[in-house]
């Protein structure tokens, strides 16, 4: 389980560095049974994340986000992409903005809004690249107002709380 809920004070900064970005072809699939059957019906996305520390480096933190698209036919859902990256971001006096304990990782909201908005925007490129020449091209990633996408990663009360499913929308063609 993870939490997200700790906030900068008033008047505090850090600095923040994306080192790497990396494309996950062990988690990413084209499903393409899925992609041969589809024949125009709805398209929708689910927006996932996992944040982790590195143990041998403390001033590292990693962001892993996955773009799931998918429709419905005959009332069963049916998987045509899962898209993974993962960006490491070297945090100045990370311990002090994160920590981790019982299988939780709190991180200050400053810190989740900033990494949240830059890795949704560079899976967005990096999505429309990997798509270009399919028809999930004229479906791209959408707009996300990040601190809705925060508000419900940090509410304990949101059925979608500590998931790390962060959104699920769905897609009209451009």
């Amino acid at each position: 389980m993870t939490k997200y809920e700790q906030p900068l004070q008033p008047g505090e900064s850090f600095s923040l560095r994306i080192a790497r970005i990396n494309e996950l072809p062990s988690l990413s699939r084209y499903h393409r049974w899925s992609l041969l059957r589809f024949r125009g019906e709805p398209i929708g996305v689910t927006l996932s994340t996992a944040y982790r520390l590195d143990e041998t480096h403390p001033d590292r933190l990693f962001l892993r986000l996955t773009a799931s698209y998918h429709t419905i036919r005959s009332q069963i859902i049916r998987p045509l992409l899962d898209y993974s990256i993962e960006l490491t971001y070297e945090v100045g006096d990370l311990p002090a903005l994160a920590s981790e304990s019982d299988g939780e990782l709190l991180l200050a909201s400053g810190l989740l809004s900033l990494t949240l908005s830059t890795g949704v925007g560079a899976l967005r490129g990096m999505l429309a690249l990997g798509v270009r020449n399919t028809f999930l091209a004229h479906y791209p990633l959408p707009v996300f107002r990040i601190a809705d996408l925060v508000s419900r990663i940090t509410n304990p009360d949101g059925n979608m709380a500590g998931t790390g499913r962060i959104a699920t929308i769905r897609l009209a063609t451009t």
